[in-house]
């Protein structure tokens, strides 16, 4: 038993591990206030990097039947944004799905599940590090409260 708790030891020390840590992942549907309106969902990552942006970019939000390409964010300073990033610094990642009179506009509709294979959760990030395409399973994504737009 000892032999298995020291191997699981060191094989968790070996595991890969992303450049970056995911701190929180939420959702929130709005929905416009007209019926013409269409709805979106937003979607907003916050992490910390372990790399900085010369090694490291993110490009897609895979959802189970969609994709939603990624903005990203570095606060700079009051109303001040940056993409560039370096080491150590909190990110903000967000993604929509526009949905307006029944169709999406703003990502790749799929009737497959676009979720990389290796995951369970609710949804995959899609980011390049050190030019490898790689992918980052979210387990969980909290929906917020919706907002109705009047």
């Amino acid at each position: 038993m000892r032999i298995i708790s020291i191997f699981l030891l060191l094989l968790s020390c070996f595991c890969w591990q992303p450049p970056f840590e995911l701190i929180n992942a939420t959702s929130q549907l709005q929905v416009a206030g007209t019926p013409d309106g269409g709805s979106t969902i937003q979607y907003k990552l916050t992490i910390v990097a372990k790399k900085s942006s010369s090694h490291l970019s993110f490009s897609n939000l895979n959802l189970k039947n969609s994709q939603a390409k990624t903005r990203l964010f570095k606060k700079t300073g009051p109303k001040t944004f940056s993409a560039e990033f370096d080491k150590g610094d909190t990110l903000i990642i967000l993604a929509s799905q526009i949905q307006s009179f029944g169709s999406d506009v703003n990502s790749n509709k799929s009737e497959a599940n676009l979720i990389a294979s290796e995951c369970d959760g609710e949804a995959s990030l899609s980011y390049r590090y050190k030019g490898k395409e790689k992918s980052f399973c979210i387990e969980k994504i909290e929906k917020l409260q919706n907002i109705y737009m009047p």
